[in-house]
């Protein structure tokens, strides 16, 4: 038996194998554009029994901490590839096919560092990384909640922007890369501010860091600080910067 959670074009090939037939039938979505992938591990992708011929964009949300392989039903010509993941999940594993000409990663982790070394790890994992022509970078990082300290809002460092630039500079000097979007979301303890200069600093930091891409409108960055307003029981945005 099938289980429920499988889509349901997935548990109709069901009635398209039949135990008594030599052949195997395969199920061709050719009207699909859009796949979305959870971790899920069926023998109808695997075996290659499905086929996306037309499949544009592929959306990939690991959740497990072992490395998902891509299944064969998706297409040599797929444009668009979105992962979403965590720092503490290995990257998944692309094979040796995909070409997609934008991608975009959205990462959770508990730094900035953590969170561009996924990154990479990701887009090295490409095939053909030097044909990317957009990027969208989001990290998602949550501050120190350490009550028994001192806490502070945990800006990215400086030599972990200075990894990231050099990363993308080889994709934009050697690759097709057009332009890359990069957003940093920090959720700070709900008692914690920015302190005066902060902001500033944070400026100068981007700037110094990224000038020649952000010069030349390779790049684009925006840093949000948000924390937790308890009384309103939601987050509030307390800093933006955009550069």
């Amino acid at each position: 038996m099938v289980p429920k959670w499988i889509p349901k074009c997935f548990r109709q090939m069901n009635k398209l194998r039949s135990s008594e037939s030599k052949e195997t039938s395969v199920l061709r979505l050719e009207g699909l554009r859009t796949l979305e992938l959870y971790d899920v591990k069926h023998p109808l992708l695997e075996k290659g029994l499905v086929q996306c011929p037309n499949l544009e964009c592929l959306l990939i949300k690991l959740y497990q901490p072992k490395a998902l392989q891509l299944p064969p039903c998706i297409p040599a010509k797929l444009a668009k590839l979105v992962v979403h993941g965590r720092v503490i999940d290995p990257p998944p594993v692309f094979g040796k096919i995909i070409c997609p000409s934008e991608l975009s990663v959205e990462i959770k982790g508990p730094s900035y560092g953590r969170c561009v070394s996924w990154f990479q790890g990701c887009v090295n994992s490409l095939p053909f990384p030097r044909e990317l022509r957009r990027i969208t970078l989001k990290c998602d990082m949550k501050c120190d909640m350490d009550f028994s300290r001192e806490r502070s809002i945990d800006y990215p460092a400086a030599e972990n922007y200075a990894a990231l630039f050099t990363f993308l500079e080889e994709l934009d000097n050697f690759g097709k890369l057009q332009h890359v979007d990069m957003n940093i979301l920090i959720t700070a303890p709900a008692d914690v501010k920015p302190g005066d200069g902060e902001e500033t600093t944070e400026v100068e930091k981007i700037r110094d860091m990224f000038a020649p891409l952000l010069e030349s409108g390779a790049l684009e960055v925006e840093l949000v600080i948000q924390r937790w307003v308890f009384e309103y029981g939601r987050h509030e945005v307390v800093l933006r910067i955009t550069a």
